[in-house]
């Protein structure tokens, strides 16, 4: 259970660090072109720290990999308390989404390793993002958030070094995986395809609900719908074939997005809502069960597949407001509703669909001798 209490309690800060940044951000001085920049700088560390320490957890053990995580962590988001204007905002902010990216290959890898599941501990970082976004409103303030920040990953790291450790072979990728990455192809790009339409919406959402009449207490009640079916859908997930739960949490997501799409009124949106957690946590377990159950590779096909999820989050803001701007806030929504049968078809044309028996036993590695495995 310990792994699935770091998941909570780590996304209290990701999230309470996140929820009013550009807030926080225009206080200091910045416009909204800067902002856009820290955000993205964010972004794109976050893509980085995956990609790189989930290769370090087939090499050094998810164990080692998730307490060096939650110690940079701690360091990285108490250094955001020193950002007084823009530039130092980007570069706090840079190094808050490098460590950040670090420890959730480790931390996902090392649960189902040790107990074989994933469920419990996605279901538990969703509750930590809702109370993460509600005490970031109650605080509303950046140096007290970040401090706090600071503190509870220096407690779950603390924790961290009361877990077991696993008995395993060590096995360093190389840093350009080809093996895995065409392994799980299929699944990288309908992620990458799916997410990005997604965070397309994401990024106009609140203004979107704000058009039909949402004040913001009310917008935060609409948008913690989805993290409470988050956590009631995820606990029980893994009992269910890993490729039937991506199927359908391509198939549910393009519901809500048609279902957004049509939305004239606020009281058509709590059932979407209720919907998108389900949906969410139907792909989210899935992908990553798929991931780990068709690679000996956990940690590299892991941080591959958060990576996947890292670009989409690069790339569908800026679309998203593109997509606003030259036709209002439903095309971007429909657009996210093909961006899913897109996202589908991918899937069924490249991905696995086989039920995926026994453990599979690590590949050679490319072009590296035995002796590298612990380099």
């Amino acid at each position: 259970m310990l792994p699935d209490r770091i998941s909570l309690v780590s996304q209290i800060s990701v999230a309470s660090s996140s929820a009013l940044l550009p807030l926080f951000a225009f206080r200091m001085g910045a416009s909204p072109f800067e902002i856009g920049l820290i955000l993205l700088s964010y972004n794109a560390a976050n893509l980085l720290g995956a990609w790189i320490f989930g290769r370090y957890v087939d090499g050094w053990g998810a164990g080692t990999v998730l307490q060096i995580g939650l110690v940079c962590c701690t360091g990285a988001f108490f250094f955001q308390a020193l950002a007084y204007d823009a530039a130092s905002m980007m570069v706090v902010r840079f190094a808050a989404g490098f460590a950040a990216g670090m420890y959730p290959p480790a931390l996902f890898t090392y649960s189902y390793e040790t107990e074989g599941r994933l469920g419990p501990a996605v279901s538990l970082g969703a509750v930590g993002v809702g109370l993460g976004t509600v005490v970031a409103g109650l605080l509303d303030s950046a140096f007290l958030i970040f401090l706090m920040g600071g503190a509870l990953f220096g407690l779950t790291a603390i924790v961290s070094f009361r877990l077991p450790k696993i008995a395993r072979t060590p096995h360093l990728m190389p840093w350009v995986p080809l093996s895995v990455i065409k392994e799980n192809a299929g699944l990288y790009l309908s992620v990458f395809i799916r997410h990005s339409g997604a965070t397309a919406v994401w990024v106009i959402y609140p203004l979107f609900l704000a058009s039909l009449g949402a004040s913001p207490w009310l917008i935060g009640l609409i948008l913690g719908i989805n993290f409470l079916f988050q956590f009631l859908a995820s606990w029980g997930l893994d009992r269910y074939r890993s490729s039937t739960l991506v199927h359908w949490g391509y198939i549910l997501s393009a519901v809500v997005f048609v279902g957004l799409a049509t939305a004239t009124s606020l009281w058509w949106l709590p059932p979407f809502q209720a919907l998108l957690g389900i949906a969410w946590s139907f792909l989210y377990v899935g992908a990553m069960r798929a991931v780990m159950e068709g690679n000996p590779e956990h940690g590299t096909a892991n941080g591959l597949l958060q990576s996947s999820f890292r670009l989409a989050g690069i790339i569908g803001p800026p679309l998203g407001g593109i997509l606003a701007t030259l036709g209002g806030y439903q095309l971007s929504m429909w657009v996210a509703f093909g961006c899913c049968i897109a996202a589908e078809v991918t899937y069924l044309l490249t991905g696995r669909w086989q039920k995926l028996q026994g453990h599979p036993q690590p590949r050679e590695l490319e072009g590296a001798p035995s002796s590298a495995m612990h380099g």
